[in-house]
């Protein structure tokens, strides 16, 4: 990973986590204090979108943070990954929007997300935030299929 100086890795919460978080080991196993960390928690709440979220007015979606913040260290530990707490993030909202606005606040030279491949007889298609992320992206990205 010497040609990136800052990764960010989108993780949702399926047990295909597992197999990318193995794939991404592959590639930055030296390099953890570059790997950045990202879960976008998606609600059918609209006005969610509208305005940025409060985490610390209310209560429920504090503790959806912190749960997601607990399962996201889990789910790094059980893969041998050892990211810092300041380099996991939580955010609200539609994932692709916030994957893309993320990585250009970070300035990551690399975005890695998990492809769940559409199987469409002999044409795979990548899943709907994979598409979206690579649309107007300013970062590279890598589409790991899971």
């Amino acid at each position: 990973m010497t040609m990136f100086n800052k990764l960010l890795l989108a993780l949702d919460l399926s047990p295909d986590a597992d197999h990318l978080l193995n794939r991404v080991s592959k590639i930055c196993c030296d390099d953890m204090e570059k790997v950045h960390v990202v879960h976008v928690i998606k609600s059918g709440m609209h006005e969610l979108y509208r305005t940025p979220v409060d985490w610390e007015r209310n209560l429920d979606l504090r503790e959806l943070r912190d749960h997601t913040v607990y399962r996201l260290g889990e789910i790094l530990r059980r893969n041998g990954f050892s990211v810092s707490a300041e380099n996991i993030y939580v955010r609200a909202g539609e994932p692709a929007n916030e994957i893309k606005k993320l990585a250009h606040e970070l300035g990551a030279d690399l975005v890695i997300v998990g492809s769940h491949c559409k199987k469409e007889g002999w044409l795979d298609l990548p899943g709907a935030t994979t598409n979206c992320v690579l649309q107007g992206i300013d970062s590279d990205v890598m589409a790991v299929r899971v």
